[in-house]
C-alpha cells in the first residue's frame, strides 16, 4: 500500500518537469491593470494564480502575462496596497485570453480567494458555503495560543477549551469528530474524538486559515458535518534562473496572564525553481490567572519543527513537508475533590505529506498524500514514571483530483480518496480496542455557469471498514464492521450586481462512529466519567440548508446567513444515573437520536472614513435532541463582537499605526443538557494597537494589546473547567513579526 501511494504521488509530480507535447494548444493570459479613478496604469500589482502557485507583478506600463497555460479554468487574484482586492475566473479553450482589470482605491481588506469550499479556487461571492479567510497579516495580529483560539472571533465559530493549551474549534454547535481540520492539504488525524484533545498544529506555521461552515462531506468524506478548518502553509519561493534567494522570519509572542513566551524562527529560500523552507517554534506557559486566583497545574509546553522542499515549474509543482508537533499539557482538577492533583498529557504528532499539481492537456491533476503518527500518553501525576494510558494512531491518506477543462458552461472535478488508520492502545488502561480502519471514496463535483446565475453540486460514495481486535479488558470480541455512505450537495448563486450575491445551498453529510463510541468501557480521566460504548451505533447523517446574502465592495463587506442542520442518528453520551464504585465517576452510556441545529450568522466590515473602520460579527445557534426534546450539550451561547479600528497611513517613522477597541458581548446559556452547568452572560473589553517600521528594507510588525481590560470574572459556556473555575483574567499581549532578506 505504501509503495503504491508513493508511485501515485511521484509519477504525476514528474510531469512538472515535462515540456508540452507538439500539437497541444498552449495559451496565455495577458492584460493591463489600471486605477479605477484616474485610469492610469498601476505598477507592481501582485497577481496570483493559486492553482499552479504562480505569481507575477505588473510592469511600468501596468502589463502582466501568464504563459504556457493548458486549456482549463484559472482563478486570478489582483492585490495592491491601498486598493480593493479583485478576483477573476478565466477560461482558456482554444485561444489566448486578454483580461484587463480596474482596481478601485480602498483601505478595507477585502476577502481573499478560498480553496476549501470548492475543488477549484474561488472568491467569497461565488462560494456556495459560508466562508471566512484569515490572511497572514490578520493572523499575526490575532494569533492566539492555539489555532482554535485564533478563530473564536469569527461568526459561527467558538472554542471548546481546556485551559489555554487545548482549544477545539466549534462550528455551528458541532466540534471534535464533527469538524474536520485540514493541515497543509492533509486531514489532521489524532484522537480528536475526545474533548480534551486539541488539534496538534503549530500556530506559527499558518500563512492563511480558511473556515467553511456547513457540511463538507462531498470533498472530504466522514467527519465534516459542522464545517472545515483549512490551515494553509506558505508557498515555496522561486528565484530567477541562475539566482538564489534566502529569507528569514522571526516571530515572538508574549502573554502576561500565564507568563507565556512563545516564538518561531523560519528560513525560506530558492535556488532557481527549487524551493525550501524550515521552521522551529517553542512555547512555555505557566498557570492561568483568574480574577479569583491561580488555576494550579494549568500550564503547557511546546517544541515544534518542520521542513519543506519542492520544485515549481511552469505547468505545476511538487513539494514534500515533514512536521513534528510535541507538547506537554497540564490539567487543572477540581480543587474540592483533589486540590493537589498534577495530571498531564505528553503528545507528539509526526506528519509527512506530499502535494503535486500539474496541468495537462484538458486536465489539471492534483494529489495529496500523507503519513501521520500521533502518540498520546496520559500520566496521573507529575512524578509518575510510566503513563497510565498510551494511544498511538497511525494514518495514511491519499487524495487525487482531476480538474477537467470546460465543456461549454460546465467545468468541474473528479476525485478519489483513501484513508488507512491503525489504533494501538499500549498500556493497561484502555479506552478503545486495537483496530484498523480503511476508507475508500470517489466523488464528482461540477459547476454550471449561466451568468448571472450559477449552479454547483456533486455526489460522493464512501466505503469504510473497521477491523477490531479482541480486548478482554473492554469485553470486546474480534469483529469487522463496514459502512457505506452516499453524500450529495447542490447550490445556486444569483448575482444581480457584480458586488452582491444571493446563495442557497443544500448539502448532506455523514460521520462514521468512532471506536471509542462503539466499544468504550471504562474510566475516561479527561472528562471524569465512566463511559460505556454502544456496539450497534449507526453512522450519523446530516441534512443542511443554507441561505446567504453577501455584499463585497471597496467600502463595505457584509454577509448574513441562516441555516438548518438536521442530523439523523446523532451520537451522544447520556447519563445513566449510576456511579462507578471504583472511580466514583458517573456512568455515561452512548446513545443515538435525531437532532436539529438551527442558527444564523452576521458579519460586517465598513470603512466609515479613511481613518475609521467598524467590524461587527454575531451568531446564534440552537440545538435540540428531537427524541427527548432536551437541548444538545455544549451549544455555544449567542455572541456579538463589535470592534472599531482607527488607522493612519503613517505617523513619523511608523507605517499604518492603528488603535483597536473591541467589545465581546456573550449572552447567557440557560438552554442546557440535564447534566450541564448553565452559564451567565458577560461583556469584555479589549484594547490593541499596532504599527510597522522599516528594518533592513523589510517591514517589522508590532502588535500590543490588553484582553479583558477590566479583569472581569466570567465563565465561558464551552470552558471545560466551568463548573469549578473561571476563565482567564486580564492579559497583556505582545506580538512581533520581523522578516529579513538574507540573499
Amino acid at each position: 500500500m505504501r509503495e503504491l501511494i508513493f508511485l501515485i504521488l511521484i509519477l504525476p509530480s514528474a510531469m512538472v518537469y515535462a515540456t508540452p507535447e507538439p500539437g497541444r494548444f498552449i495559451g496565455k493570459i495577458t492584460g493591463i491593470v489600471r486605477d479605477g479613478e484616474t485610469g492610469q496604469p498601476l505598477v507592481g500589482v501582485n497577481i496570483l494564480m493559486p492553482a499552479l502557485k504562480r505569481g507575477t507583478t505588473t510592469d511600468t506600463e501596468g502589463r502582466y502575462s501568464f504563459d504556457n497555460l493548458h486549456e482549463g479554468v484559472y482563478t486570478l487574484r489582483f492585490s495592491y496596497l491601498g486598493y480593493a482586492t479583485a478576483t477573476f475566473t478565466v477560461v482558456i479553450e482554444d485561444r489566448d485570453v486578454e483580461l484587463n482589470v480596474v482596481l478601485q482605491p480602498s483601505i478595507l481588506q477585502l476577502p481573499s480567494i478560498t480553496v476549501t469550499g470548492k475543488p477549484q479556487a474561488t472568491d467569497i461571492l461565488s462560494s456556495t458555503q459560508s466562508t471566512d479567510v484569515l490572511e497572514e497579516h490578520e493572523i499575526a495580529r490575532l494569533r492566539g495560543q492555539t489555532i482554535g483560539g485564533t478563530l473564536d472571533h469569527l461568526p459561527g465559530v467558538s472554542v471548546l477549551s481546556t485551559g489555554t493549551g487545548v482549544a477545539k474549534p466549534v462550528i455551528r454547535g458541532l466540534s471534535s469528530q464533527r469538524v474536520l481540520i485540514i493541515n497543509d492539504g492533509v486531514r489532521q488525524e489524532g484522537q480528536q474524538w475526545a474533548d480534551e484533545h486539541g488539534p496538534e498544529i503549530d500556530v506559527f506555521q499558518a500563512e492563511k486559515i480558511e473556515v467553511v461552515r456547513g457540511p463538507g462531506s462531498i470533498l472530504y468524506g466522514s467527519d465534516a458535518l459542522g464545517g472545515v478548518v483549512n490551515v494553509v502553509y506558505p508557498d515555496l519561493h522561486v528565484a530567477p534562473p541562475g539566482r538564489s534567494k534566502l529569507e528569514s522570519v522571526v516571530s515572538v509572542n508574549a502573554f502576561s496572564n500565564n507568563d507565556q513566551l512563545s516564538g518561531a524562527l523560519g528560513l525560506s529560500g530558492a535556488i532557481g525553481r527549487f524551493g525550501y523552507r524550515g521552521n522551529i517554534s517553542m512555547r512555555d506557559a505557566g498557570d492561568i490567572r483568574t480574577p479569583r486566583g491561580i488555576l494550579f497545574n494549568s500550564g503547557s509546553e511546546e517544541l515544534n519543527g518542520s521542513g519543506t522542499i519542492g520544485y515549481t515549474g511552469e505547468s505545476g509543482f511538487f513539494n514534500a513537508t515533514y512536521t513534528r508537533f510535541s507538547t506537554k499539557l497540564r490539567f487543572h482538577e477540581d480543587p474540592i475533590l483533589d486540590p493537589g492533583a498534577t495530571p498531564y498529557q505528553q503528545i507528539t504528532h509526526d506528519k509527512l505529506n506530499f502535494h503535486s499539481n500539474v496541468s495537462l492537456e484538458g486536465l489539471r491533476l492534483e494529489s495529496h498524500g500523507g503519513w501521520q503518527k500521533n502518540v498520546r500518553q496520559e500520566f496521573e501525576e507529575d512524578i509518575a514514571a510510566d503513563p497510565a494510558l498510551e494511544l498511538v494512531t497511525s494514518t495514511y491518506t491519499f487524495d487525487a483530483k482531476g480538474h477537467h477543462r470546460p465543456f461549454g458552461p460546465v467545468f468541474g472535478t473528479v476525485g478519489l480518496s483513501m484513508m488507512r488508520q491503525n489504533f494501538d492502545s499500549r498500556r493497561q488502561e484502555k479506552l478503545i480496542p486495537n483496530s484498523k480502519a480503511l476508507n475508500l471514496a470517489a466523488f464528482l463535483y461540477e459547476e454550471f455557469n449561466l451568468e448571472p446565475i450559477s449552479f454547483s453540486g456533486g455526489i460522493r460514495f464512501d466505503s469504510r471498514s473497521l477491523d477490531v481486535e479482541e480486548s478482554a479488558e473492554l469485553n470486546v470480541q474480534a469483529q469487522e464492521r463496514s459502512y457505506t455512505a452516499l453524500s450529495g450537495s447542490i447550490g445556486a448563486t444569483y448575482r444581480p450586481l457584480e458586488s452582491f450575491a444571493i446563495i442557497a445551498s443544500y448539502a448532506n453529510g455523514w460521520r462514521a462512529p468512532t471506536a471509542f463510541e462503539l466499544f468504550a468501557d471504562g474510566v475516561h480521566e479527561g472528562t471524569a466519567t465512566y463511559e460505556v460504548g454502544l456496539a450497534t451505533l449507526l453512522p450519523e447523517r446530516s441534512s443542511n440548508v443554507d441561505l446567504s446574502l453577501r455584499y463585497v465592495a471597496p467600502s463595505l463587506v457584509a454577509q448574513m446567513t441562516v441555516y438548518r442542520n438536521r442530523i439523523i442518528d446523532y451520537i451522544y453520551a447520556a447519563p445513566t444515573g449510576l456511579i462507578d464504585s471504583a472511580s466514583t465517576f458517573p456512568i455515561y452510556q452512548y446513545r443515538q437520536a435525531d437532532a436539529t441545529l438551527i442558527g444564523g450568522e452576521l458579519s460586517l466590515k465598513a470603512q466609515l472614513a479613511s481613518w475609521w473602520q467598524l467590524h461587527i460579527t454575531a451568531d446564534v445557534v440552537r440545538g435540540e435532541n428531537n427524541e427527548t426534546k432536551n437541548p444538545l450539550p455544549r451549544i455555544p451561547a449567542p455572541k456579538v463582537y463589535i470592534e472599531t479600528q482607527f488607522q493612519l497611513e503613517a505617523l513619523g517613522p511608523l507605517h499604518h499605526p492603528h488603535l483597536n477597541v473591541r467589545i465581546r458581548s456573550v449572552g447567557k446559556q440557560s438552554r442546557v443538557d440535564l447534566q450541564e452547568t448553565p452559564t451567565a452572560g458577560y461583556a469584555l473589553f479589549d484594547l490593541s494597537a499596532g504599527f510597522e517600521f522599516e528594518l533592513a528594507s523589510r517591514m517589522t510588525a508590532v502588535h500590543l494589546g490588553i484582553d479583558n481590560l477590566f479583569d472581569r470574572a466570567y465563565v465561558d459556556h464551552l470552558n471545560r473547567y466551568k463548573s469549578y473555575a473561571l476563565n482567564p483574567g486580564r492579559n497583556l499581549t505582545a506580538r512581533i513579526t520581523m522578516p529579513l532578506s538574507l540573499i
